[in-house]
């Protein structure tokens, strides 16, 4: 093998080498935009789930209210 001939070969090497680079720097390019697009999707998943949580955690409050008032109502109804 004559030196241009190697040389040809280690332009070429480094050639493929760079293109390597740039297809793997797109592909990580990708994989962060997929992350951060699943990060937003989860914080608002999460979002709306601590929203249902508040309401259906307002419901038992609300119905210990109302057997209590209905306990009061009762008691009131026996005294008169």
């Amino acid at each position: 093998m004559t030196a241009e001939e190697k040389l040809d070969r280690i332009v070429e090497t480094t050639t493929d080498i760079r293109l390597a680079v740039a297809t793997l720097a797109g592909e990580v390019r990708n994989v962060n935009v997929r992350i951060d697009e699943r990060e937003r999707v989860g914080s608002d998943v999460e979002g709306r789930l601590r929203a249902v949580e508040r309401r259906l955690y307002a419901l038992p409050s609300l119905a210990a209210i109302l057997g209590a008032a209905g306990l009061v109502v009762a008691i009131w109804d026996k005294i008169t």
